[in-house]
Protein backbone atom coordinates (compact mmCIF):
# COMPACT_ATOMS: atom_id res chain seq x y z
CA UNK A 1 0.00 0.00 0.00
CA UNK A 2 1.57 3.39 -1.01
CA UNK A 3 0.68 6.27 1.80
CA UNK A 4 1.25 9.95 1.95
CA UNK A 5 1.44 12.11 4.72
CA UNK A 6 1.39 15.80 4.86
CA UNK A 7 3.63 17.68 6.55
CA UNK A 8 5.43 21.02 7.29
CA UNK A 9 8.64 18.88 7.67
CA UNK A 10 10.49 16.17 6.27
CA UNK A 11 9.46 12.75 7.97
CA UNK A 12 11.59 10.32 7.31
CA UNK A 13 11.67 8.76 10.12
CA UNK A 14 7.73 9.11 11.38
CA UNK A 15 6.47 8.06 14.96
CA UNK A 16 3.28 7.01 16.14
CA UNK A 17 2.07 10.30 17.60
CA UNK A 18 0.02 9.18 21.09
CA UNK A 19 0.05 12.88 22.62
CA UNK A 20 -1.94 14.78 19.42
CA UNK A 21 -5.29 16.38 20.54
CA UNK A 22 -8.89 16.77 18.66
CA UNK A 23 -7.73 13.73 16.10
CA UNK A 24 -10.81 11.87 14.06
CA UNK A 25 -9.98 8.19 15.30
CA UNK A 26 -7.74 8.65 17.95
CA UNK A 27 -3.80 9.15 18.51
CA UNK A 28 -1.51 8.07 15.92
CA UNK A 29 0.17 8.77 12.34
CA UNK A 30 -2.51 10.07 10.06
CA UNK A 31 -1.80 9.05 6.69
CA UNK A 32 -4.04 8.90 3.16
CA UNK A 33 -3.87 7.22 -0.03
CA UNK A 34 -4.43 10.53 -2.09
CA UNK A 35 -1.70 12.54 -2.66
CA UNK A 36 -3.63 15.58 -3.17
CA UNK A 37 -5.47 15.31 -0.19
CA UNK A 38 -1.99 14.94 1.36
CA UNK A 39 -0.78 18.38 -0.47
CA UNK A 40 -3.77 20.12 1.45
CA UNK A 41 -2.38 18.95 4.59
CA UNK A 42 0.58 19.89 4.19
CA UNK A 43 -0.80 23.54 3.14
CA UNK A 44 -3.37 23.92 5.92
CA UNK A 45 -1.62 26.69 7.99
CA UNK A 46 0.83 29.64 5.68
CA UNK A 47 3.00 28.02 3.43
CA UNK A 48 4.07 24.96 1.61
CA UNK A 49 5.24 22.12 3.07
CA UNK A 50 6.16 18.83 2.21
CA UNK A 51 4.03 15.14 1.13
CA UNK A 52 5.90 12.69 2.75
CA UNK A 53 5.48 9.61 0.26
CA UNK A 54 5.62 5.70 2.10
CA UNK A 55 5.46 2.03 1.57
CA UNK A 56 3.57 -0.08 3.88
CA UNK A 57 3.76 -4.26 4.22
CA UNK A 58 -0.08 -4.34 5.92
CA UNK A 59 0.49 -8.52 5.71
CA UNK A 60 -0.25 -9.40 9.53
CA UNK A 61 -1.64 -6.32 10.38
CA UNK A 62 -4.60 -5.67 11.91
CA UNK A 63 -7.08 -3.43 9.47
CA UNK A 64 -10.28 -1.86 10.40
CA UNK A 65 -11.64 -0.18 7.09
CA UNK A 66 -14.60 1.89 8.27
CA UNK A 67 -16.13 2.36 4.54
CA UNK A 68 -16.39 -1.54 4.29
CA UNK A 69 -19.35 -3.26 4.04
CA UNK A 70 -18.70 -4.72 7.67
CA UNK A 71 -19.16 -1.12 9.06
CA UNK A 72 -21.71 1.25 8.87
CA UNK A 73 -21.63 5.22 8.94
CA UNK A 74 -23.08 4.91 12.51
CA UNK A 75 -19.45 2.98 13.52
CA UNK A 76 -17.79 5.84 11.79
CA UNK A 77 -20.14 8.31 13.66
CA UNK A 78 -19.58 6.39 17.36
CA UNK A 79 -15.70 6.59 16.76
CA UNK A 80 -16.01 10.26 15.96
CA UNK A 81 -18.10 11.08 19.00
CA UNK A 82 -15.40 9.00 21.30
CA UNK A 83 -12.72 11.33 19.75
CA UNK A 84 -13.99 14.47 18.92
CA UNK A 85 -16.07 17.71 21.13
CA UNK A 86 -19.22 18.21 19.40
CA UNK A 87 -20.98 20.65 21.78
CA UNK A 88 -24.96 21.24 21.44
CA UNK A 89 -27.12 23.59 24.07
CA UNK A 90 -30.15 21.20 23.98
CA UNK A 91 -30.41 17.95 25.55
CA UNK A 92 -31.48 15.86 22.94
CA UNK A 93 -28.20 15.48 21.53
CA UNK A 94 -26.47 14.15 24.21
CA UNK A 95 -28.78 11.52 24.20
CA UNK A 96 -28.58 10.32 20.64
CA UNK A 97 -24.71 10.33 21.00
CA UNK A 98 -24.46 8.38 24.16
CA UNK A 99 -26.84 5.52 22.79
CA UNK A 100 -24.49 6.17 19.48
CA UNK A 101 -21.54 5.59 21.82
CA UNK A 102 -23.33 2.49 23.81
CA UNK A 103 -24.65 0.65 20.27
CA UNK A 104 -22.16 1.34 17.63
CA UNK A 105 -19.11 1.85 18.93
CA UNK A 106 -16.31 -0.66 17.28
CA UNK A 107 -13.78 -2.48 19.10
CA UNK A 108 -10.44 -0.84 17.47
CA UNK A 109 -8.56 -1.71 20.79
CA UNK A 110 -6.63 -3.99 19.05
CA UNK A 111 -6.24 -2.26 15.15
CA UNK A 112 -2.98 -1.43 14.24
CA UNK A 113 -4.77 0.17 11.49
CA UNK A 114 -8.30 2.59 11.17
CA UNK A 115 -9.62 3.57 8.00
CA UNK A 116 -12.50 5.88 6.93
CA UNK A 117 -13.86 9.16 6.18
CA UNK A 118 -12.34 12.56 7.84
CA UNK A 119 -14.16 14.05 10.06
CA UNK A 120 -12.74 17.68 10.00
CA UNK A 121 -14.46 20.94 8.29
CA UNK A 122 -17.88 19.93 7.00
CA UNK A 123 -17.84 16.30 7.62
CA UNK A 124 -17.99 17.46 11.49
CA UNK A 125 -20.54 19.86 10.66
CA UNK A 126 -22.20 17.06 9.22
CA UNK A 127 -21.74 14.50 12.66
CA UNK A 128 -23.09 17.47 14.42
CA UNK A 129 -26.09 18.30 12.46
CA UNK A 130 -26.90 14.15 12.96
CA UNK A 131 -26.11 13.98 16.48
CA UNK A 132 -28.78 16.99 15.94
CA UNK A 133 -31.78 15.39 14.56
CA UNK A 134 -31.34 17.42 11.39
CA UNK A 135 -30.25 14.71 9.04
CA UNK A 136 -31.13 10.93 9.03
CA UNK A 137 -28.45 8.26 8.93
CA UNK A 138 -28.55 7.58 5.09
CA UNK A 139 -28.91 11.01 4.42
CA UNK A 140 -25.61 11.65 6.37
CA UNK A 141 -24.06 9.05 4.30
CA UNK A 142 -25.37 10.13 1.37
CA UNK A 143 -24.02 13.81 1.73
CA UNK A 144 -20.59 12.88 3.11
CA UNK A 145 -20.47 10.86 0.12
CA UNK A 146 -21.39 13.84 -2.40
CA UNK A 147 -19.06 15.98 -0.41
CA UNK A 148 -15.54 13.97 -1.38
CA UNK A 149 -13.55 15.71 1.20
CA UNK A 150 -11.39 12.29 1.15
CA UNK A 151 -10.71 9.36 3.26
CA UNK A 152 -8.24 9.08 5.90
CA UNK A 153 -5.37 6.10 7.17
CA UNK A 154 -4.43 6.06 11.15
CA UNK A 155 -1.85 4.01 11.94
CA UNK A 156 -2.50 3.92 15.07
CA UNK A 157 0.41 0.96 16.84
CA UNK A 158 3.76 1.21 16.84
CA UNK A 159 4.24 -2.04 14.78
CA UNK A 160 2.24 -0.40 11.57
CA UNK A 161 4.44 2.69 11.61
CA UNK A 162 7.86 0.39 12.23
CA UNK A 163 6.35 -1.02 8.65
CA UNK A 164 6.64 2.40 6.69
CA UNK A 165 9.22 2.51 4.13
CA UNK A 166 10.11 6.62 3.11
CA UNK A 167 10.24 6.86 -0.39
CA UNK A 168 10.23 10.48 -0.82
CA UNK A 169 9.34 13.91 0.19
CA UNK A 170 7.69 16.13 -2.15
CA UNK A 171 7.72 20.17 -1.85
CA UNK A 172 4.20 21.44 -2.00
CA UNK A 173 2.98 24.91 -3.09
CA UNK A 174 1.02 25.92 -0.48
CA UNK A 175 -0.92 28.48 -2.21
CA UNK A 176 -2.00 25.83 -5.19
CA UNK A 177 -3.16 23.04 -2.58
CA UNK A 178 -4.91 25.64 -0.25
CA UNK A 179 -6.95 27.21 -3.05
CA UNK A 180 -7.91 23.34 -3.54
CA UNK A 181 -8.54 22.71 -0.37
CA UNK A 182 -10.67 26.09 0.15
CA UNK A 183 -12.57 25.03 -3.21
CA UNK A 184 -13.46 21.59 -2.32
CA UNK A 185 -14.29 22.78 1.26
CA UNK A 186 -16.49 25.45 -0.65
CA UNK A 187 -18.12 22.85 -2.58
CA UNK A 188 -19.44 20.87 0.65
CA UNK A 189 -20.11 23.64 2.56
CA UNK A 190 -22.58 24.80 -0.86
CA UNK A 191 -24.24 21.10 -0.40
CA UNK A 192 -24.46 21.32 3.00
CA UNK A 193 -25.94 24.29 4.40
CA UNK A 194 -29.20 24.12 4.51
CA UNK A 195 -28.32 21.24 7.72
CA UNK A 196 -24.75 22.97 9.21
CA UNK A 197 -25.49 26.45 8.83
CA UNK A 198 -23.71 29.02 7.50
CA UNK A 199 -20.39 30.59 7.88
CA UNK A 200 -21.57 33.25 10.16
CA UNK A 201 -23.34 31.16 12.68
CA UNK A 202 -20.77 28.79 12.88
CA UNK A 203 -18.04 31.44 13.08
CA UNK A 204 -19.62 32.86 16.18
CA UNK A 205 -20.11 29.70 17.73
CA UNK A 206 -16.49 28.79 16.94
CA UNK A 207 -15.39 31.84 18.66
CA UNK A 208 -18.22 32.17 21.47
CA UNK A 209 -17.04 28.74 22.73
CA UNK A 210 -13.10 29.46 22.43
CA UNK A 211 -13.49 32.47 24.22
CA UNK A 212 -15.93 30.74 27.07
CA UNK A 213 -13.28 28.04 27.04
CA UNK A 214 -9.73 30.86 28.05
CA UNK A 215 -12.22 32.14 30.54
CA UNK A 216 -12.94 28.78 32.36
CA UNK A 217 -9.35 27.40 31.75
CA UNK A 218 -7.49 25.95 34.78
CA UNK A 219 -3.52 27.12 35.09
CA UNK A 220 -3.55 28.72 31.59
CA UNK A 221 -2.81 31.91 30.51
CA UNK A 222 -5.21 35.07 31.45
CA UNK A 223 -7.79 35.73 28.30
CA UNK A 224 -5.93 38.83 27.33
CA UNK A 225 -2.50 36.95 27.20
CA UNK A 226 -4.37 33.95 25.53
CA UNK A 227 -5.74 36.42 22.86
CA UNK A 228 -1.91 37.29 21.79
CA UNK A 229 -1.57 33.69 21.37
CA UNK A 230 -4.52 33.45 19.54
CA UNK A 231 -3.51 36.18 17.77
CA UNK A 232 -0.14 35.64 16.73
CA UNK A 233 -1.07 31.91 15.81
CA UNK A 234 -1.39 30.25 12.21
CA UNK A 235 -5.02 29.44 13.67
CA UNK A 236 -6.31 33.16 14.06
CA UNK A 237 -5.55 33.44 10.54
CA UNK A 238 -7.18 30.73 9.25
CA UNK A 239 -10.39 31.76 11.31
CA UNK A 240 -10.39 34.83 10.04
CA UNK A 241 -10.33 34.44 6.49
CA UNK A 242 -13.19 31.53 6.98
CA UNK A 243 -10.97 28.41 6.97
CA UNK A 244 -14.33 25.30 6.94
CA UNK A 245 -11.39 22.94 8.97
CA UNK A 246 -11.47 25.45 12.34
CA UNK A 247 -14.81 27.21 12.21
CA UNK A 248 -17.00 24.19 10.95
CA UNK A 249 -14.07 21.31 12.08
CA UNK A 250 -13.15 22.38 15.65
CA UNK A 251 -14.95 22.84 19.02
CA UNK A 252 -13.84 25.95 21.18
CA UNK A 253 -11.87 23.47 23.10
CA UNK A 254 -10.31 22.09 20.30
CA UNK A 255 -9.27 25.35 18.95
CA UNK A 256 -7.81 26.24 22.45
CA UNK A 257 -5.94 22.80 22.68
CA UNK A 258 -4.61 23.47 19.18
CA UNK A 259 -3.35 27.37 19.74
CA UNK A 260 -1.60 26.44 23.28
CA UNK A 261 0.04 23.55 21.99
CA UNK A 262 1.23 26.15 18.72
CA UNK A 263 2.53 28.93 20.80
CA UNK A 264 4.22 26.08 23.44
CA UNK A 265 2.74 27.15 26.48
CA UNK A 266 4.03 25.22 29.62
CA UNK A 267 0.86 24.51 31.62
CA UNK A 268 -2.22 25.53 29.69
CA UNK A 269 -5.35 23.47 30.56
CA UNK A 270 -8.54 23.50 28.73
CA UNK A 271 -11.57 22.68 30.79
CA UNK A 272 -12.68 18.68 31.08
CA UNK A 273 -13.53 17.57 27.47
CA UNK A 274 -16.91 16.81 28.64
CA UNK A 275 -17.31 19.82 30.95
CA UNK A 276 -19.74 21.62 28.71
CA UNK A 277 -18.46 25.44 28.09
CA UNK A 278 -20.79 27.86 30.13
CA UNK A 279 -22.63 30.58 27.58
CA UNK A 280 -21.41 33.00 30.43
CA UNK A 281 -20.66 36.78 28.87
CA UNK A 282 -17.37 35.47 27.52
CA UNK A 283 -19.47 33.60 25.00
CA UNK A 284 -21.80 36.31 24.75
CA UNK A 285 -18.55 38.33 23.60
CA UNK A 286 -17.28 36.02 21.13
CA UNK A 287 -20.24 35.69 19.35
CA UNK A 288 -20.37 39.44 19.23
CA UNK A 289 -16.45 39.68 17.81
CA UNK A 290 -17.19 37.09 14.97
CA UNK A 291 -20.71 39.46 14.22
CA UNK A 292 -18.70 42.46 14.11
CA UNK A 293 -15.37 41.20 12.23
CA UNK A 294 -18.13 39.95 9.70
CA UNK A 295 -19.50 43.79 9.12
CA UNK A 296 -16.69 45.89 9.72
CA UNK A 297 -13.71 43.78 8.02
CA UNK A 298 -11.24 44.05 10.47
CA UNK A 299 -8.85 41.57 11.84
CA UNK A 300 -8.84 40.65 15.67
CA UNK A 301 -5.71 42.32 16.07
CA UNK A 302 -7.17 45.69 14.74
CA UNK A 303 -9.87 45.75 17.04
CA UNK A 304 -7.78 44.86 20.39
CA UNK A 305 -5.38 47.61 19.46
CA UNK A 306 -8.12 49.63 20.36
CA UNK A 307 -10.93 47.61 22.49
CA UNK A 308 -9.27 45.00 24.65
CA UNK A 309 -11.29 42.36 25.73
CA UNK A 310 -11.89 43.33 29.37
CA UNK A 311 -12.80 46.48 28.65
CA UNK A 312 -15.36 44.62 26.06
CA UNK A 313 -16.26 42.20 28.69
CA UNK A 314 -17.02 44.85 30.85
CA UNK A 315 -19.32 46.89 28.35
CA UNK A 316 -21.00 43.44 27.19
CA UNK A 317 -23.81 43.89 29.61
CA UNK A 318 -25.07 46.94 28.29
CA UNK A 319 -24.44 45.49 24.99
CA UNK A 320 -26.02 42.00 25.31
CA UNK A 321 -29.53 44.02 25.46
CA UNK A 322 -29.18 45.60 21.58
CA UNK A 323 -29.86 43.40 18.37
CA UNK A 324 -26.39 42.04 17.12
CA UNK A 325 -26.30 45.04 14.43
CA UNK A 326 -26.66 47.72 17.10
CA UNK A 327 -24.56 46.43 19.37
CA UNK A 328 -22.10 45.90 16.75
CA UNK A 329 -22.29 49.71 15.86
CA UNK A 330 -21.14 50.79 19.37
CA UNK A 331 -18.19 48.71 19.50
CA UNK A 332 -17.76 50.41 15.67
CA UNK A 333 -18.33 53.62 17.66
CA UNK A 334 -15.92 52.75 20.96
CA UNK A 335 -13.20 52.09 18.61
CA UNK A 336 -13.32 55.19 16.58
CA UNK A 337 -13.52 57.09 19.74
CA UNK A 338 -10.20 55.57 20.74
CA UNK A 339 -8.53 55.35 17.90
CA UNK A 340 -9.07 58.96 17.44
CA UNK A 341 -7.87 60.08 20.39
CA UNK A 342 -5.05 57.70 20.80
CA UNK A 343 -1.51 57.50 19.12
CA UNK A 344 -1.06 53.92 17.69
CA UNK A 345 2.03 53.98 20.41
CA UNK A 346 0.11 54.77 23.09
CA UNK A 347 -2.70 52.17 22.96
CA UNK A 348 -0.10 49.36 22.37
CA UNK A 349 1.76 50.10 25.45
CA UNK A 350 -1.22 51.01 27.45
CA UNK A 351 -2.81 47.12 26.27
CA UNK A 352 0.56 45.66 27.16
CA UNK A 353 0.24 46.71 30.94
CA UNK A 354 3.66 48.48 30.68
CA UNK A 355 4.10 52.50 32.20
CA UNK A 356 6.02 55.35 30.18
CA UNK A 357 8.57 54.30 32.19
CA UNK A 358 9.52 50.78 32.33
CA UNK A 359 8.90 50.90 28.31
CA UNK A 360 11.53 53.83 28.17
CA UNK A 361 13.97 51.40 30.24
CA UNK A 362 13.45 48.38 28.61
CA UNK A 363 13.66 50.32 25.28
CA UNK A 364 16.54 52.58 25.85
CA UNK A 365 14.22 55.38 23.72
CA UNK A 366 14.53 58.31 26.29
CA UNK A 367 11.02 58.99 27.86
CA UNK A 368 10.91 62.49 27.39
CA UNK A 369 11.06 61.82 23.56
CA UNK A 370 8.77 58.33 24.16
CA UNK A 371 5.68 60.91 25.93
CA UNK A 372 6.56 63.43 22.65
CA UNK A 373 5.80 60.41 20.68
CA UNK A 374 2.66 59.55 22.64
CA UNK A 375 0.90 62.49 22.40
CA UNK A 376 1.82 63.62 18.75
CA UNK A 377 4.51 65.91 19.32
CA UNK A 378 6.65 64.15 17.51
CA UNK A 379 5.95 62.10 13.99
CA UNK A 380 7.34 58.68 15.39
CA UNK A 381 7.14 57.90 11.65
CA UNK A 382 10.09 60.33 11.30
CA UNK A 383 11.47 58.34 14.43
CA UNK A 384 15.20 56.36 13.82
CA UNK A 385 14.32 52.84 13.07
CA UNK A 386 16.66 51.56 15.38
CA UNK A 387 14.50 53.34 18.12
CA UNK A 388 11.31 52.30 16.11
CA UNK A 389 13.06 48.51 15.93
CA UNK A 390 13.49 48.50 19.73
CA UNK A 391 10.07 50.06 21.12
CA UNK A 392 8.00 47.13 19.11
CA UNK A 393 10.59 44.75 20.21
CA UNK A 394 9.83 45.66 23.81
CA UNK A 395 6.52 45.74 23.40
CA UNK A 396 6.34 42.53 21.56
CA UNK A 397 4.03 44.00 17.95
CA UNK A 398 5.30 44.42 14.41
CA UNK A 399 6.87 48.31 13.77
CA UNK A 400 3.93 48.67 11.59
CA UNK A 401 1.73 48.78 14.81
CA UNK A 402 3.17 51.77 16.38
CA UNK A 403 3.62 53.86 13.28
CA UNK A 404 0.92 56.21 12.49
CA UNK A 405 -1.89 55.14 9.25
CA UNK A 406 -1.58 58.12 7.42
CA UNK A 407 -3.78 57.90 4.45
CA UNK A 408 -3.08 58.49 0.51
Amino acid sequence: MRLYHGSKKILAMPICDHKSVAQDFGAGLYATESEELAGQWASAGPGGGFINVFDIDTEGLSIIDLCSEDYSILNWVAIILSNRIIRSDAPGPEKTAGKILSVHMPDISGADIVMGYRADGINLALCRAFIEGKLTTEALEELIIKCDLGDQVLLRSDRAVSRLVFKDAIPTDGAVYHLQRQSAESKAAALSSRYIGNELSNSMRCLGELLSCSCNAIDGPDPERFLDMFMISGYSRRYETGDPSVIYGLSGTELYHKVIADCDYPSGKAPDTGERIRHDGAYGCGELLAYYMQESGRPLKDIFRYLSFGRLYGFYPELSRSTLKEASSAIERKIHERSTSSTRLQTVRKRSGMSQKALSEASGVNIRTLQQYEIGNKDINHAAACKVLSLSRTLYCDPKDIMEYRPD
